[in-house]
């Protein structure tokens, strides 16, 4: 992703490994360790747990608040940008064309699509290899998973377990939240990730 080539990779393994690969290159011949003692913490939004799409749980969309005068008045440009839009009001469209704007369209548009997509529609690429121990490890440091009741691309239900391998959690599952959250509820977002970080600091000592 962003502008450093693509170079043969092939799936998500590749993607940790070349991650892995700038890590040693930026810290030379410092040494360092990193073990599940040792992370302080973890925040998950939206997290993807179910790489197949028709696996996923998800509801079908609905918007929250209804203006079809309203979506019908946005020009054609807009309507493509924003998509099925949750609450159809002026407010949360300019706040959800805001977002788009200024964080996933210069992502995008940074991106090779032709690698990530090849990657994204095969669910054996689109996954990292775990060991059955790892999945059954309990993470006991702090941590926030950040759900969307109204998430339309990876739902909230397949999260749930989650729950039983983070026992320091707090999860939560947001009314008005779809996959961008958050969109207009920034002071309710930065609440909890302030909670997060006061209980991560609360447990380092």
């Amino acid at each position: 992703m962003g502008t450093t080539p693509a170079n043969n990779v092939k799936d998500l393994n590749d993607m940790c490994l070349r991650l892995m690969q700038f890590i040693d290159a930026r810290l030379d011949k410092s040494k360092f360790l990193v073990y599940i003692t040792q992370v302080v913490g973890l925040l998950l939004r939206v997290p993807l747990l179910e790489p197949n799409n028709s696996l996923r749980d998800l509801d079908a969309f609905q918007p929250l608040l209804r203006n079809d005068q309203l979506m019908s008045s946005l020009s054609a440009e807009d309507k493509a940008l924003l998509g099925n839009v949750l609450i159809q009001t002026p407010a949360y469209n300019k706040s959800l064309k805001t977002k788009y704007k200024e964080a996933y369209l210069p992502a995008i548009e940074g991106t090779d699509k032709e690698v990530l997509s090849s990657i994204r529609e095969d669910p054996q690429r689109y996954q990292l290899p775990l060991a059955a121990d790892d999945e059954q490890t309990p993470f006991p440091a702090p941590t926030l998973i950040l759900c969307g009741r109204q998430d339309e691309v990876v739902g909230y239900r397949d999260s749930l377990r989650l729950l039983e391998l983070y026992p320091r959690s707090t999860f939560v599952v947001l009314d008005r939240g779809t996959h961008a959250l958050p969109v207009d509820e920034n002071e309710l977002f930065e609440a909890l990730v302030h909670n997060w970080l006061t209980r991560v600091h609360e447990w380092r000592g």
